[in-house]
C-alpha cells in the first residue's frame, strides 16, 4: 500500500517561511484561499510519486521533499530544488545535429545529448527513477491534458469535450471491471481445482462446511457451477437429502462457500459504487454499470449516453470511478467540489472512502462543505 507520509517545501507559492505537513493514511484536506499554494502542493506530491518533473515546471517553489511508503513498505524520501527543474528543462530542450556525430556511427537525424538529467533525488538511492502509482485529478479532469496536447482540434466544441469525457470514464471503468473479472476467474478456477483434488484426497473429502444452512449451501453451489456453464445435477430436494451425509458433497459445499465469499469481497466496491451513484443521481435517471460499459436509463423510458449527464453528475462519476480503480495508492484531487451541489460536497470525501477504503485521498479545496465530515487533525489550513 503506497502512502504519502509527509511534505516539506520552502518558497511554496511565494511563502517566506517553509511548510511541513504530516499526512494521515486515509483522508487529508488542504484548505485555503486562492493563491496559497494548494494546487502547487498537489503537483509537487504527484511529481515526486510519479518521478516526473514535467508536472512542476510552472510550479512556484524553492525546494521540496516528499516522504512516502512505496509498494514494498519501504520509506522513501524524494527531494528537489527549483533550479534542478529548470536545468533539466534546458538539457531536454537541447538537440544536436546528426552531422556532428556521424563519425560516431549515429544514424542520420536529430539526436538527444547523452548528458545526465536532473530530477527528484531519492533516499534510498535504489528507488531513483522508480515511478510510484498514484492518481492526480486536476481542475481540468473532465478531459485530461493528454487529449489537449495530442489533438489538432482547436478550440474544442462542447460535443467533442463530452465525447472525450465519456471515453475516459469508460476506459477507467473497463480497466477496473476487467481486473475484477480476472480476479473472479482466478478464484473460480482455484475452487474448481480444489474440488477435483478433494475427490482423490480422503482428508479433503471429509471436509464439512460450518454454519451453512442447506438452502444457502445449495444456492452457493449452484452459482459456483453455473459460472462454469454447468447445471447442478441435483435439484433442491435431492441436494437436501445428501447434504451432511455425503462427504464429497460436504467438500464441494465448503469450497463453494469460500469462493462465493471471495467473489462477494471482490465485487463489494462495485456494489458500493452503484449504491452511492443511485443515492446521488436519483432524479429521473438510473446509472447502471455493466462489465463492458455504463448506461443511463431514464424514468420516462429509453437511455442516454453518459456524456449527456449534467456537469456535476459528470464530475461525480469521474471522481468515484477513478477512486474505485486506483487501488491501494494515493488519489490526489484538486477542487473536488467543482459543479457540485452543497449536499453532494458534504458527502463526497466520505463516499470516496466508502468506494475504496484502501486509497489515501489528498484533496485541495476552497469549500468548507467538502471537509465538513473530516476530523480536524486531517484538515490543513494554508
Amino acid at each position: 500500500m503506497t502512502t504519502v507520509l509527509s511534505f516539506r517545501a520552502s518558497g511554496l507559492a511565494g511563502r517566506p517561511d517553509p511548510v511541513t505537513y504530516y499526512l494521515h493514511p486515509e483522508t487529508n484536506v488542504f484548505f485555503g484561499q486562492n493563491g496559497t499554494g494548494k494546487t502547487s502542493l498537489l503537483k509537487l506530491i504527484a511529481s515526486a510519486l510519479k518521478d516526473d518533473i514535467n508536472l512542476i515546471r510552472r510550479v512556484p517553489f524553492e525546494q521540496a521533499s516528499v516522504s512516502f511508503l512505496d509498494e514494498a513498505g519501504i520509506e522513501v524520501t524524494r527531494t528537489i530544488a527549483a533550479w534542478e527543474v529548470q536545468s533539466t528543462a534546458q538539457v531536454q530542450s537541447l538537440q544536436v545535429p546528426a552531422f556532428q556525430v556521424q563519425s560516431l556511427g549515429a544514424p542520420f537525424g536529430w539526436v538527444q545529448p547523452t548528458m545526465p538529467q536532473r530530477g527528484w533525488r531519492s533516499d534510498p538511492a535504489q528507488d531513483q527513477w522508480h515511478p510510484v502509482p498514484c492518481t492526480y485529478l486536476s481542475t481540468s479532469r473532465i478531459i485530461s491534458d493528454q487529449f489537449i496536447t495530442a489533438s489538432t482540434e482547436a478550440p474544442y466544441s462542447e460535443a467533442r469535450l463530452d465525447q472525450i469525457f465519456a471515453f475516459q470514464v469508460l476506459q477507467s471503468w473497463t480497466r477496473y471491471s476487467n481486473e475484477v473479472l480476472s480476479e473472479i476467474r482466478q478464484r473460480q478456477q482455484a475452487g474448481l481445482v480444489a474440488i477435483i483434488l478433494s475427490l482423490f484426497s480422503p482428508d479433503e473429502s471429509n471436509k464439512t462446511p460450518t454454519a451453512v444452512d442447506v438452502d444457502r449451501a445449495y444456492t452457493n453451489t449452484a452459482h459456483f457451477f453455473a459460472r462454469e456453464g454447468i447445471n447442478l445435477p441435483l435439484d433442491r430436494k435431492q441436494f437436501q437429502k445428501l447434504y451432511g451425509r455425503q462427504p464429497t458433497l460436504g467438500s464441494v459445499v465448503a469450497t463453494s462457500e469460500e469462493v462465493e465469499q471471495q467473489i462477494a469481497s471482490a465485487e463489494r466496491p462495485r456494489r458500493n459504487l452503484e449504491t452511492l451513484i443511485r443515492k446521488f443521481i436519483s432524479t429521473n435517471k438510473t446509472v447502471k454499470f455493466q462489465e463492458n460499459g455504463i448506461s443511463v436509463e431514464l424514468s420516462s423510458g429509453g437511455e442516454i449516453p453518459i456524456d449527456l449527464l449534467s456537469s456535476g453528475e459528470k464530475q461525480l462519476l469521474r471522481i468515484l470511478v477513478e477512486v474505485l480503480g486506483c487501488g491501494a495508492t494515493p488519489m490526489l484531487i484538486d477542487e473536488p467540489e467543482l459543479s457540485m451541489h452543497i449536499d453532494w460536497q458534504h458527502e463526497l470525501l466520505t463516499s470516496m472512502h466508502t468506494v475504496n477504503p484502501e486509497a489515501q485521498v489528498i484533496a485541495a479545496t476552497h469549500s468548507p462543505e467538502i471537509m465538513a465530515e473530516i476530523p480536524n487533525e486531517r484538515v490543513f489550513m494554508l
